[in-house]
């Protein structure tokens, strides 16, 4: 198994869609992913269908929604997180078995 290392910047456009990173989509052959909230901190948090299989009952738990990557290499971040969301752009952030999802502060000069 190949690990999600790196970091991402992508827009979100205003349907809350996003470009998932191509060096991330190439190492799993999946189209669907399992988002969830981090518990203890500020980020979502995205595991492939195998690897969310492997987790603990206790953390599967957890309100988890399916998010499919469309043809166009897009995601879009589930209506039950949006609410939270203020910023036109998010941070992909590999964190070798799953990728965490952090909202991107806007720079102003």
């Amino acid at each position: 198994m190949e690990f999600f290392i790196g970091e991402y910047i992508s827009k979100i456009d205003e349907k809350y869609r996003t470009s998932f990173p191509p060096k991330f989509r190439k190492l799993f052959d999946e189209k669907e992913l399992i988002v969830q909230k981090d518990s203890d901190r500020d980020c979502l948090i995205l595991f492939t269908v195998k690897m969310y299989e492997q987790l603990p009952k206790i953390i599967k738990d957890r309100n988890s929604y399916a998010v499919s990557i469309d043809t166009k290499g897009r995601i879009s971040i589930p209506k039950q997180y949006r609410k939270t969301m203020k910023v036109k752009s998010i941070l992909f952030k590999g964190a070798e078995d799953h990728i965490e999802l952090w909202q991107e502060e806007e720079k102003t000069t």
